[in-house]
């Protein structure tokens, strides 16, 4: 949110989407918890990505939220309109959260770099460790930032 945030302000074009389709965290926390999002689209509900894109007040960021159906829903292809979502505004920069638990396959396909959020006094999960090297073997370049922290770091 912050690193939209910081876009917005210098005024380009963001596109942040909430593909923490367990947490919901960002959802909750912009209040659009209980509105069609991400995992109906991926759900395959005949949900048009444009009629939950919303812009967010006072910026230059529309919001896609995670949405109201569950992982159990969600199957394992994608659907023909995540492509439309998870592209960047014109002249701007998409921006998706994500949590461990997210379909990384179906993510991987259409983001081109990933920032991981590490908080410094936990080591990582064997789940987390395995998605981490989902993502390197996808040849996607990680790039690291601890939380509270500011700075980011290539993620080996």
């Amino acid at each position: 949110m912050r690193l939209a945030g910081t876009l917005s302000a210098k005024g380009e074009l963001v596109r942040l989407v909430d593909f923490d389709l367990q947490d919901k965290l960002l959802s909750l926390k912009l209040g659009n918890y209980h509105t069609a999002g991400v995992a109906d689209l991926l759900a395959s509900l005949k949900v048009p990505p444009e009629e939950f894109l919303a812009p967010l007040s006072g910026t230059t960021i529309e919001f896609a939220p995670a949405g109201m159906c569950t992982l159990a829903d969600i199957p394992t292809e994608a659907s023909d309109n995540l492509a439309q979502l998870l592209s960047p505004p014109k002249n701007g920069t998409l921006i998706v959260e994500a949590g461990f638990d997210s379909p990384v396959q179906v993510l991987l396909e259409h983001v081109e770099a990933v920032i991981c959020v590490a908080a410094a006094d936990k080591p990582w999960t064997p789940h987390q460790q395995k998605v981490l090297l989902e993502i390197k073997e996808a040849r996607k370049p990680i790039w690291g930032l601890f939380q509270g922290g500011s700075g980011i770091f290539p993620f080996e």
